[in-house]
């Protein structure tokens, strides 16, 4: 039977609250995306990309909602126009309708999925089996590489740890800026000086496969570090390159206020980044 175990991800700081009240931004795990689905505010939506440094496998829509809620969520996302109006700007950006996902924190074994063909209920079986159906690659050789040094965001993420690929990312894109000049956001909350925080190796994988993806929707990617306590400051992170053995890119610090619209940011500091978490 699958069990959960660990925290969730946090996602209501000073930094997502001034980029959900963006035009046109996306913050998943925030309400804001939700409500401007016609959604409850409690149900939990991101938008999340499963793929490696060679290759994109796709996108989805999760939820997390109580089960008996399943049938409400999936009616509004085929019937609200407002639902309509946010997938259609997410097809518009992914090149592709992402296949929604529903779970339940509180039944960890239990799933649905809504798709071209409808909503269905399923099992954690029934979902492996509906991630072959979309690529085999997807479920070779099941289960994490080694331990993940991080907070796991919720009960779908483990699930995929030990159902999906070794080989394969399913992250949450931290936010989308969508429109004529798309962006890609990664965020990273930091306890370091913002002048010295500089990418880990850990994550590198993550780091390539967004890479690869920008590079594939013709968006930019845009890493963020920031402090808690240090309101209205972020450094803006350009990856330049990534691989086992380093991260190369450019750097600065900006008014949060600038680096979460659409302009260009001109970083000046070049680095190469060969930090691993202790």
């Amino acid at each position: 039977m699958d069990t959960f175990q660990g925290a969730f991800t946090e996602r209501d700081d000073w930094l997502t609250r001034l980029m959900a009240g963006q035009e046109g931004m996306l913050v998943s795990g925030h309400q804001t995306f939700s409500t401007r689905m016609d959604l409850l505010a409690q149900d939990v939506v991101a938008v999340r990309f499963m793929g490696n440094r060679a290759r994109t496998y796709g996108y989805l829509l999760t939820v997390q909602a109580p089960v008996d809620e399943w049938g409400r969520v999936a009616d509004t996302l085929q019937n609200s126009p407002n639902a309509e109006h946010v997938q259609g700007e997410l097809r518009a950006l992914l090149g592709t309708a992402p296949i929604a996902v529903f779970y339940d924190n509180g039944a960890p074994g239990k799933f649905g999925y809504l798709d071209a063909r409808g909503y269905a209920p399923t099992d954690s079986e029934g979902l492996r089996d509906l991630f072959g159906m979309l690529d085999r690659r997807l479920v070779d050789r099941p289960g994490t590489i080694k331990a993940i040094n991080r907070t796991i965001n919720d009960s779908f993420q483990a699930w995929t740890r030990v159902h999906l690929s070794q080989y394969l990312i399913i992250n949450d894109f931290d936010a989308l800026l969508l429109g004529p000049e798309p962006i890609i956001f990664e965020l990273k909350r930091v306890q370091e000086e913002l002048n010295t925080w500089r990418p880990y190796l850990d994550d590198q994988a993550n780091y390539a496969a967004l890479v690869l993806i920008a590079a594939n929707l013709r968006a930019r990617l845009r890493v963020l570090a920031y402090r808690a306590e240090e309101v209205g400051r972020v450094a803006a992170h350009h990856i330049a390159t990534v691989t086992q053995e380093s991260i190369t890119g450019m750097m600065a610090i900006f008014p949060a206020d600038d680096a979460v619209g659409a302009g260009a940011l001109h970083a000046d500091t070049r680095y190469e980044s060969h930090r691993r978490r202790a």
